[in-house]
């Protein structure tokens, strides 16, 4: 969502209205620099209840019902949302306004949750059946950001009425921020030597990630090439778990837990690092590999989520199946003097993703949808 509003032609759109919710100050949309247009779009913040025990997806439904009026006032030509239960909560709200549902990745996300009652049945069918299904009939169109494959096999299963309304759209990456430029003194302030090789990983310390299995694969690494450090960025309750495991390999000098981290923050990261691991059993179509490619970063992953659309074996990272230990240990070893050299074929393959370019598709679907 950030890329596309800093990708936004302002001065040519005229008036937008951002709605968001108001009690999660870190995931709001960031101040962002509008300085280039001279428009900055209005902001809607809708007070979702605080420390309600409910699901922050939930609760910013129920504070799109609360605020119905004020929405409706609003007048706006067309509704962009992006997920099926604000999608058919607004859909219903104003019947009368053109509706773009923007699906970020096709998985129910009840199937996708840590709690193991709410992956179950039938709370999954439930959400496709009454949320996600009807949201997606409603919708005058509907866009699918996840890996080209999935995306074919969705469109796949809708009856032919239904398949000319949904698009594929790639991931966004801001490739005006997300540079291929190597920050000196942002490593130096990690505690990383220049002549260190620095293993970047990204994203919640949750199980599905893998970190424990890339700990494990530098401490192998390591045995070789002692210059192997690692940065870890993210936070999570498997967090003290892999300090725990961090200590009983031996490795916790040549490590970094630097926690969660500002979207802003995370150029300069990765700026400051050589490669970048992800060892992750599942996974939807990564911006956090994307970002980190643009960044000139080579990628060793796991074959997870689309990875061979951007991956090119040899040229600008490794895909590692099975994914253990010792394979991303070895694909490390073989990146290590390599990894200059790779920068440039990293960064052209995210070049299809710039959020200019796929912004542009966005807009123009929202124009036809709007009737203009």
């Amino acid at each position: 969502m950030t890329e596309f509003l800093s990708a936004l032609p302002l001065d040519k759109l005229g008036r937008m209205i951002l709605v968001c919710a108001s009690d999660r100050s870190t995931r709001n949309p960031p101040a962002l620099n509008w300085s280039e247009t001279p428009i900055e779009p209005s902001t809607l913040r809708l007070p979702c209840g605080k420390g309600a025990k409910l699901p922050q997806r939930l609760r910013f439904v129920l504070a799109l019902i609360r605020n119905r009026r004020t929405l409706a006032e609003l007048s706006p030509e067309v509704v962009y949302a992006h997920t099926p239960e604000s999608a058919l909560a607004m859909s219903l709200l104003l019947p009368r306004v053109p509706l773009v549902c923007h699906l970020h990745g096709v998985d129910n996300p009840l199937r996708l949750s840590r709690y193991r009652p709410v992956r179950s049945f039938p709370g999954p069918n439930l959400y496709d059946a009454f949320v996600a299904r009807p949201a997606m009939m409603r919708a005058a169109a509907v866009l699918l950001t996840t890996d080209r494959k999935r995306a074919d096999e969705l469109i796949a299963r809708q009856v032919p009425s239904e398949r000319t309304k949904l698009y594929w759209m790639p991931s966004m990456v801001n490739l005006r921020v997300f540079t291929p430029v190597r920050d000196v003194e942002g490593r130096r302030a990690l505690g990383f030597a220049k002549e260190d090789c620095v293993i970047v990983v990204v994203g919640r310390l949750v199980d599905s990630k893998g970190v424990q299995t890339v700990l494990r694969a530098c401490e192998n690494a390591r045995r070789q090439c002692e210059r192997i450090k690692l940065l870890i960025v993210g936070d999570g309750p498997y967090r003290s778990a892999l300090v725990a495991l961090a200590d009983e390999l031996g490795i916790t000098h040549a490590v970094r837990f630097v926690g969660y981290r500002r979207r802003a923050e995370l150029p300069t990261l990765l700026q400051a690092s050589d490669i970048y691991v992800s060892a992750s059993w599942r996974e939807g179509f990564s911006l956090a590999l994307l970002e980190a490619l643009a960044c000139g970063l080579p990628v060793i992953c796991s074959d997870v989520g689309g990875v061979r659309e951007v991956i090119e074996e040899g040229r600008n990272g490794h895909i590692v199946a099975p994914c253990t230990s010792e394979a991303i240990a070895g694909a490390i070893l073989s990146v290590v003097p390599r990894r200059h050299e790779m920068a440039s074929s990293c960064v052209s393959a995210v070049e299809p993703f710039d959020s200019r370019q796929v912004t542009q598709r966005i807009i123009t679907i929202l124009d036809r949808v709007a009737g203009k």
